[in-house]
């Protein structure tokens, strides 16, 4: 009895060191982006050189935006609300006008890019058929942190006529005073980071049909010692047209360790 006790606590306490050496965290449920479009009207006037934008939003009550115009919540309920944005452009400037659309509590992000030169009349959005997941581990004893993302059904490309797609990880390090940017694969445009970075973080994994699966791996122990930061990563979907313009993308932007 007294051999079957000590290992009971032999083995309780095994599992106590290990719960408290690691640690998991759901960042994101398996889910649709929290921030979808429902309406977009565009009406260019070519006579005044002027246009009239209007969209309409849902998302999680404190959704805000960055947008050259008059943005405000029009309903709410205890989960989403829907919002609008309204504003007159002038085309004798630039012509293309983008809103973007966050939310700190759930860290949801949607950017619309369109060339209001044109008109257009989109009264109806499909919803943003991705769904994604992230998953956030820590091996304190190692000093290791590492992100993973899942994303499945991201096959937006005849949805929104887009001849550009881009489905990836992205963080930015900043080492000495110099920010760098680097993205999985390097498929952001980013320039090839210096090797330095890969002591600090790494990126693997990559698009698989309308699948994504992508991990960023953080060795913060010695960034803590270098004095080096780095960003935990941002996960997006970005889809263009280029003539006219028309941009849309929607991520998962994690932005504290």
């Amino acid at each position: 009895m007294l051999v079957h006790r000590t290992w009971l606590f032999t083995f309780g306490m095994v599992l106590l060191n290990v719960h408290l050496s690691c640690a998991y965290q759901i960042l994101h449920p398996f889910g649709k982006p929290g921030i979808q479009p429902l309406v977009l009207n565009i009406t260019a006037d070519p006579n005044t050189k002027r246009a009239f934008y209007y969209a309409r939003f849902t998302g999680p009550p404190d959704t805000k935006a960055m947008f050259d115009g008059t943005f405000r919540k029009v309903s709410t309920s205890r989960i989403f609300s829907e919002f609008e944005a309204v504003a007159i452009f002038s085309l004798r400037t630039t012509t293309n006008r983008r809103i973007v659309l966050t939310s700190p509590f759930t860290t949801d992000l949607l950017w619309l890019e369109y060339d209001v030169n044109q008109s257009i009349y989109q009264t109806e959005f499909d919803r943003i058929p991705c769904e994604f997941e992230v998953k956030k581990s820590q091996d304190y004893g190692a000093g290791i942190v590492q992100y993973s993302v899942r994303a499945e059904n991201c096959d937006v490309d005849n949805r929104y006529n887009s001849n550009k797609s881009i489905t990836t990880l992205i963080t930015q390090i900043k080492k000495s005073g110099e920010k760098v940017m680097y993205s999985l694969n390097n498929s952001f445009f980013t320039p090839t980071p210096p090797d330095y970075i890969f002591d600090y973080c790494n990126m693997t994994g990559g698009s698989t049909g309308s699948g994504f699966h992508g991990t960023m791996t953080m060795n913060i122990k010695k960034m803590a010692t270098d004095d080096v930061e780095v960003r935990p990563p941002m996960f997006f979907n970005l889809n263009v047209r280029d003539k006219p313009l028309q941009a849309l993308a929607w991520g998962f932007m994690y932005i504290t360790i």
